[in-house]
């Protein structure tokens, strides 16, 4: 019978190590500044602004200034690490998720939410202009909080809005 050895022969790699690793494969130098920025969006998902992170390191003296976030952020990005959303306002919201997905936007707050994919079914879509290509189609949802003559139980009656077209349109297709 084969011994195992009391003590396993590969560690497992510090977060630190992998994060080093992440940014040399894609081309960037692991400076302290993109692996302190690394270390909050890599293996998280979650919707944030460069200000929002500014925030989290805050009282730090580590803290990166606001500058080197929004380069770093833009160097993600051009490597694919992260995700510019288009959404209104003057601050870009970016996603570490960065597979295609859909959202809602909190219209009051800027809030970004993921969306089930499950939810959204596109039965048809324009044909691109001549010498383009479709990339992806990412549904962003706006959302503002509901008066209080349009409750729950009275929304329910009102005719849907879906990807494919307007309120009156999904109507006359049911």
């Amino acid at each position: 019978m084969l011994a195992l050895p009391a003590q396993p022969i590969l560690s497992e790699p510090s977060r630190p190590a992998c994060l080093r690793v992440i940014l040399a494969m894609i081309d960037l130098r692991p400076t302290r500044q993109r692996l302190l920025i690394a270390e909050r969006i890599i293996g998280h998902q979650r919707h944030f602004t460069a200000s929002d992170l500014y925030a989290e390191y805050a009282g730090s003296p580590q803290l990166p200034s606001l500058g080197t976030i929004y380069n770093t952020l833009n160097q993600f990005e051009e490597k694919g690490l992260v995700r510019a959303l288009m959404c209104s306002g003057i601050q870009t919201v970016y996603d570490s998720n960065t597979r295609s997905h859909h959202h809602y936007l909190l219209e009051e707050t800027g809030e970004v939410v993921d969306v089930s994919d499950a939810t959204i079914h596109i039965a048809r879509y324009p044909q691109p202009p001549r010498g383009f290509t479709l990339d992806r189609i990412e549904v962003t949802i706006r959302l503002r909080r509901a008066r209080a003559d349009q409750m729950p139980d009275q929304l329910e009656t009102q005719p849907s809005h879906n990807a494919t077209g307007t309120a009156r349109e999904t109507a006359e297709r049911t």
